[in-house]
């Protein structure tokens, strides 16, 4: 079993966030990784992104962790 960690593009946080800005849900990074979509919302959450507002098709805002 793979985790989220073993895919170098969950790794770069700038990979994850213009993915986001291009309104790419979960299901489809996963796709084209190979990987769970579940990896794909734990590298989200770890990097402090927020993937709201993907699925009504346009990005409401891009979340970073504070602090």
């Amino acid at each position: 079993m793979k985790h989220w960690y073993s895919y170098p593009e969950l790794l770069s946080r700038e990979y994850l966030e213009k993915a986001i800005l291009k309104r790419r849900s979960a299901s489809e990074i996963a796709r084209e990784l190979g990987c769970s979509r579940y990896s794909v919302y734990t590298a989200v959450r770890h990097h402090g992104l927020s993937m709201e507002g993907i699925r009504s098709g346009k990005v409401r805002f891009l979340r970073r962790k504070v602090g």
